[in-house]
């Protein structure tokens, strides 16, 4: 994963973006703060402080245009530790983007982690869940949790979808977070509730599916 420091104020403000903006939305609001700042920097050369303004908008720009680096940073958002979770990854073999004969990139975010982003689970809970896994490790950790009732079937499949776009980079930590938010007042589909609310589409689902 990328290891660019993280900024401590929060950064989408920073872009003037929203945090399930898409990773094309937030390139443009850069493009737009940047060439403005571009050009006051040839005019005040030497200047320190425009500089370091500049510096700043592509920390920000780059952390949430990777997939990874930008769910790592959501993740440390809410205050959920990343890449210390002991448990089995349970990921979708969908690697979407990915050439034949190529690994998809890991990632540090794993299936305990999302479960706390959406309030599924909390970290005491995960933490006697991990602890209880270690007596069962042939066991997929998400079949467990489903087996000792820490959640639901369908709360994993929807779970291992959002995994599955979020490593894909086809959906972001927070829109995965108000899918799921739908998710459970309604009970429906999170394909469904993904396509209502336009953060996929349906070849992304067909893929999904098949």
């Amino acid at each position: 994963m990328n290891s660019s420091p993280l900024p401590k104020d929060d950064i989408y403000l920073r872009l003037g973006v929203q945090k399930d903006s898409s990773a094309q939305i937030i390139h443009k609001h850069f493009l737009k703060l940047v060439n403005p700042l571009l050009d006051k920097i040839k005019a005040n050369r030497g200047s320190t402080q425009l500089l370091d303004e500049l510096r700043s908008l592509w920390v920000a720009h780059d952390i949430l245009v990777d997939p990874d680096c930008r769910t790592d940073y959501d993740l440390r958002s809410l205050g959920i530790n990343t890449g210390d979770i002991n448990e089995e990854d349970d990921s979708q073999t969908i690697t979407f983007g990915v050439e034949p004969g190529q690994k998809s990139k890991p990632a540090s975010w794993r299936i305990g982690e999302l479960l706390q982003a959406v309030d599924i689970l909390e970290q005491a809970e995960l933490d006697i869940a991990c602890d209880m896994h270690k007596a069962m490790p042939e066991m997929q950790f998400g079949r467990f949790l489903v087996k000792q009732d820490f959640l639901n079937e369908a709360q994993l499949q929807a779970v291992l979808i959002g995994q599955t776009l979020i490593r894909a980079g086809e959906l972001t930590l927070f829109q995965f977070i108000t899918a799921m938010s739908e998710v459970s007042k309604t009970h429906r589909d999170i394909k469904e509730v993904l396509l209502e609310l336009g953060y996929i589409k349906n070849p992304t689902l067909f893929r999904l599916d098949n």
